[in-house]
């Protein structure tokens, strides 16, 4: 009769074996539950909120059991840093039309954000407010419309990197 140590060590064998056989799961779940899923929805909820001619443009942003590859592997316009969260987001000229959600916010690590030469409308979310780390940002030629958010990177952004339609940029605070 086996004893529970060799019944334990088998299922474990076992387990190891199904992980390996399905790497695409286990590369899915461990993005989707690790601390930059929210990132990840992010990213995702933005690309289905923009028009459809958009989405086809951003088709690499997928993740899924088929389709196991995170941003920072083959994501167009995302790079990550060592630990996989998102540090730099450059979707100039892709022609995407569409808002800027407010979960883009959560992207806490950002460090520069290139949204320019695009369609992009409305305004940009009040939630970027908190995002410390970027540094550079440049939204020019969309048709953003004021008041900005108050981070640091917007408020040293040159006027030409702005470029926002519907009002001044001299009126945001410093």
């Amino acid at each position: 009769m086996a004893s529970i140590i060799q019944i334990v060590e088998l299922k474990v064998l076992l387990l190891v074996i199904a992980l390996v056989s399905s790497s695409n799961v286990i590369v899915f779940a461990s993005l989707a539950t690790n601390e930059n899923g929210q990132e990840l929805e992010a990213l995702l909820k933005w690309k289905d909120s923009l028009d459809k001619s958009s989405s086809a443009i951003l088709s690499s942003w997928e993740l899924s059991p088929n389709s196991a590859t995170s941003p920072c592997d083959r994501w167009v316009g995302i790079t990550c840093d060592k630990f996989c969260s998102i540090i730099h987001i450059n979707l100039t000229s892709r022609k995407l039309e569409g808002e800027i959600p407010p979960e883009l916010g959560f992207l806490t690590s950002l460090e520069t954000l290139n949204l320019s030469h695009n369609q992009l409308s409305d305004y940009i979310p009040t939630t970027f407010d908190e995002m410390s780390s970027l540094t550079t940002v440049d939204v020019s030629y969309n048709m953003l419309a004021a008041p900005l958010p108050s981070n640091k990177a917007f408020r040293s952004a040159s006027a030409k990197h702005l470029n926002i339609t519907k009002a001044c940029v001299a009126t945001q605070p410093l």
